[in-house]
């Protein structure tokens, strides 16, 4: 960074003497705007193709030949409208009686010319500071000047106001990259030429062009100079990116935060400064297209540029430059530009309401008058605070401050709230420029690190050596007290860029934590009362996590209880059920042997019967004990399928064959849709079966009223279809997704039929899965339930 270089009492007050006189002729230039001439409504600006003979081709040309008229001139223009070229006879009108007088350009400028004053005044010997001040010199006045031709009139002193402007307008950029380029160091002397030379040739170019057109009244010369100035668009583009790269770069490689701090405030004022006039003026007029935004709309963003670099300057001390600043100088500061702001909003409102509302111009102004004090009341009574927290942060009330996050700590029930509330609360009572908080869980050897606030890798290397020292360690420099206080790791501390750090105060032996602290924004060391303080918060901060950890503890303990009966619950239930699906068959197996053996039936076809009873009855307990096997595989992960190319219809033939005796036994019957045209798919033959058998056995269980069970395969393009139809009992909407859980029976499948464990539907769902396909229901509830499996093509 440029350094010190002492300036002379009598170059400071040349310095002063010539931006004032720059100034001066700045505002001059600026009164001279009403005087500049217009077209009445009736002639729209865009439309005009010739103007007193000569030919018009863009709006800078038109400006020029205005400039050598004054208001009250009769003027002869043609303008192409609908029906062709029309020639018009018109007396000018001032041009701002059509458009907002741009106030705004003198505000954006005095408070920019404001601030350069300010820091030069107070470090008038920092090269730095003289370059700002040169800076903020040459942008304010090309600002409130806002252009060349715009003020032009009779007399050559109002040629005074355009040449300095081609001066100023090229300079602007030039001492910004200088600017940027001193944060690194002093400039050598080509560097300057580098710097300076191309806004300088350029200066003298446009100038000579700019007064040779005036003074000859020449339009030929005029576009000359608009070659010139489309030129020195692309360098003030080029500069500017420039600039910005430089920023960027000094922000990446410095380390101290408070300069990151200062240059990441003059990005933010760069960038929502001027990249709206760039992006949505400039560059659109550089290739020749219509701007996005007109000048004056564009040129607001530029407010933001002077109070980037206020806060840079005044909060983060921008060029080691202590302002001493009371209060009631910067809430009037403040107040200014709420005012500014205020009469711009007025305007812009007012023009709003024109546009929408037809009526007198006294109404008009008093309703947009009414509605942008109401958006501004509020605002006024939040200067003050702003000030305060912004720039004179006051004295905190420690005890305030503990009973406050003790309040709030109540309501929160986890470690990443609680940790959140603490860092919020103790940026607002004693703002530090970093903070990191550990907490750590467990016995000390197999601690884990439950929560961490700052960085994490600067909280792991300050572990290593918290533990082993006091519980305050700082250094000494950043503390005004040495009383139990640990000294001995200062060169630990600063490794880590930390001037304090506290152990948490727990009683329960799983927790362990510190917290450290870096420098306080204000600048100024650590006083005994700010340890006492943050002692004070710690230990409310550790009797709280304390609180989580118990609530956690006492939580989990009532999980793993009320899991661990429910798992008994499950067990008991399972047991049952499996024991009811087992006796049903077995019961009704030896009743049936019992029966052949005492010879009761000695016809050959009542026999016949009974035995394809039994043969039912031993295919349904195979399949049970199927479905229990094929789960605990499931839950091991070790269930495998193998698939090969299958033929669908036989397949669903088959299984609907396996019920068909069963199923008309109970008064079921089933049905087939089947499509013609053979299907074949890659399919696990024995595990879709299982799955259709699965289904159909499910819709003869719960079929009641119409005892009919559909089997249907629909062909898609992309996937077949098979339906499983019933017209039972049904399925309502809220258990469609639950059916298909483990062990879930629903209400009314359990009145309807008692038997059943809930594990068919599960099975299911894990063997479309595993073909890629899915199975879906859609319940009717007292009209059936249809069930899906749904297989893709490939």
């Amino acid at each position: 960074m440029e350094g010190v270089a002492p300036l002379k009492p009598g170059y400071r007050i040349l310095n002063l003497l010539a931006a004032s006189a720059l100034a001066g002729l700045s505002i001059y230039g600026f009164s001279l705007l009403h005087h500049r001439p217009g077209f009445p409504p009736d002639i729209d600006r865009a439309s005009v193709i010739r103007f007193d003979g000569y030919p018009v081709h863009k709006s800078d040309e038109l400006n020029f030949l205005l400039s050598g008229k004054a208001i009250g001139n009769r003027t002869t223009v043609v303008c192409l409208t609908s029906r062709g070229p029309e020639t018009r006879t018109t007396v000018l009108v001032p041009y701002y009686s059509q458009a907002p007088f741009p106030v705004i350009y003198l505000i954006i400028g005095l408070i920019n010319l404001a601030i350069g004053l300010a820091v030069f005044l107070l470090k008038p010997e920092d090269v730095l500071a003289r370059i700002f001040f040169w800076g903020m010199v040459a942008f304010s006045c090309a600002v409130i000047i806002s252009g060349d031709f715009y003020g032009v009139g009779p007399g050559p002193m109002t040629y005074v106001p355009g040449f300095i402007f081609h001066i100023l307008y090229p300079l602007a950029p030039a001492v910004l990259l200088h600017f940027s380029l001193a944060l690194s160091g002093r400039l050598k002397r080509v560097q300057y030429l580098v710097v300076y030379g191309p806004a300088l040739i350029l200066a003298a170019v446009i100038n000579g062009l700019y007064l040779a057109s005036i003074l000859k009244g020449s339009l030929p010369l005029f576009r000359r100079e608009l070659q010139a100035v489309y030129i020195l668009r692309w360098y003030i583009l080029a500069f500017i990116a420039v600039i910005l790269v430089r920023l960027i770069l000094r922000f990446r490689k410095t380390e101290r935060e408070e300069e990151k701090a200062q240059i990441q405030w003059i990005l933010y004022g760069l960038v929502i400064g001027l990249l709206p006039f760039i992006l949505m003026y400039q560059i659109p007029r550089t290739l020749d297209l219509s701007p996005v935004l007109s000048e004056e709309v564009s040129s607001v963003f530029f407010i933001v540029i002077p109070l980037a670099f206020a806060v840079a300057i005044v909060k983060f001390k921008l060029m080691h430059i202590e302002l001493v600043i009371n209060r009631s100088l910067v809430y009037a500061f403040l107040t200014v530009l709420l005012v500014s702001l205020y009469l711009f909003s007025l305007e812009l409102f007012r023009l709003l309401f024109a546009r929408v509302i037809k009526g007198s111009q006294t109404a008009l102004s008093l309703a947009a008058t009414i509605v942008v004090a109401a958006a501004f009341h509020p605002a006024q009574k939040r200067v003050q605070g702003f000030v305060d927290k912004a720039f004179f942060r006051q004295s905190y009330d420690a005890r305030q401050a503990v009973l406050k996050f003790s309040d709030q700590a109540q309501r929160i029930a986890d470690f990443e709230g609680l940790a959140d509330l603490f860092l919020a609360r103790l940026n607002i009572a004693l703002p530090m420029e970093q903070l990191h908080l550990a907490v750590y869980d467990g016995e000390e050897a197999r601690a884990d690190l439950r929560l961490v606030r700052g960085s994490e890798s600067t909280v792991k290397g300050l572990a290593l050596g918290i533990w082993s020292g006091d519980n305050v360690l700082a250094r000494s420099a950043a503390v005004h007290f040495s009383a139990g206080v640990d000294f001995s790791g200062e060169a630990f501390l600063e490794l880590h860029r930390v001037e304090l750090a506290l152990r948490l105060p727990f009683n329960n032996r799983a927790l362990r934590g510190f917290a450290a602290f870096g420098r306080k924004k204000s600048g100024a060391r650590y006083a005994f009362d700010d340890l006492e303080f943050l002692a004070a918060l710690l230990a409310e901060l550790a009797l709280h996590l304390e609180r989580i950890k118990l609530q956690e503890e006492v939580i989990y303990e009532r999980a793993s209880k009320e899991k661990l009966d429910e798992l008994n619950k499950l067990k008991t239930e399972f047991i049952s059920s499996v024991s009811h699906e087992l006796r049903t068959p077995l019961s009704s197996l030896q009743g049936l042997v019992e029966i052949l053996q005492s010879g009761t039936f000695k016809d050959a076809s009542r026999r016949e019967k009974v035995l394809e009873i039994m043969a039912g009855e031993s295919n349904r307990l195979s399949r049970f004990l199927h479905n229990i096997l094929d789960y605990g595989k499931m839950e091991q992960n070790v269930k495998t399928y193998e698939l090969q190319e299958t033929a669908l219809q036989p397949l669903v033939e088959e299984v609907a064959g396996l019920f068909r005796f069963g199923g008309e036994s109970q008064g079921v019957t089933i049905t087939l849709g089947l499509p013609s045209s053979p299907i074949v798919l890659n399919l696990d033959r024995d595990a879709v079966k299982q799955a259709l058998i699965n289904l159909i056995d499910n819709a003869i269980k719960y079929s009641a009223g119409r005892k009919e069970v559909e089997v249907q395969i629909v062909s898609g393009a992309r996937e077949v279809e098979v339906r499983v139809r019933d017209w039972g009992i049904g399925i309502r909407p809220e258990e469609r997704d639950k059916v298909f859980d483990k062990f879930y029976r629903a209400a009314s499948a359990s009145r309807h039929n008692p038997q059943g464990v809930g594990l068919g539907l599960k099975i299911v769902k894990h063997i479309m899965e595993a073909h890629g396909g899915t199975v879906r229901v859609e319940p009717a509830p007292g009209q059936g339930t249809v069930f899906i499996l749904a297989f893709p093509r490939k």
